[in-house]
């Protein structure tokens, strides 16, 4: 959390197209120091909001209605809420590891977990896309999303778990 913090300070600071951030997640174990630099940009800046067990349908809301979604981990396992976001016709911000490649593609902005400057030259290159363009990135990322969709990955789980249970 601390470079997303800093970079939409970075990009609200120098004057951009006003936004928002709304971080949506429960707290993990850990995250002693990460909240507490949360409480503190809540305490002193507008504009940031967090968000705990925000349900389905809500979520789903906040997907179609992002600007972006920044997925900001330095490591990961399969984040979903990127695949959500695709489907939901949504921009997707993921630092460059390899798991965030494998599974999003070209169809999402990539920046190094460990600067600041490339998030926030990645918000500015999506926010500053015109409607046309954003409409065709996120047109062929909803396509690409498919693969992970329920009913696509069905057969797949069966196959796997019936060899499983063979073995």
């Amino acid at each position: 959390y601390p470079l997303l913090l800093n970079a939409w300070r970075e990009y609200t600071l120098a004057g951009k197209k006003p936004l928002q951030l709304v971080v949506v997640g429960n707290i993990g174990w850990g995250m002693a120091k990460e909240m507490s630099l949360i409480k503190n940009f809540l305490a002193k800046t507008s504009g940031l909001f967090w968000l705990k067990n925000v349900p389905s349908q809500e979520l789903a809301t906040l997907y179609s209605r992002a600007s972006a979604l920044v997925i900001s981990s330095f490591e990961e396992g399969f984040s979903y809420s990127g695949v959500e976001a695709m489907m939901h016709k949504t921009p997707v911000i993921a630092s460059d590891i390899p798991v965030h490649r494998e599974i999003y593609a070209q169809f999402a902005s990539y920046f190094s977990p460990y600067k600041s400057d490339e998030l926030v030259d990645a918000l500015e290159n999506v926010l500053s896309l015109s409607e046309a363009e954003r409409s065709r990135q996120t047109a062929s990322a909803h396509s690409f999303a498919q693969r992970y969709a329920e009913n696509n990955c069905r057969q797949q789980w069966k196959e796997i778990l019936h060899e499983i249970q063979g073995a």
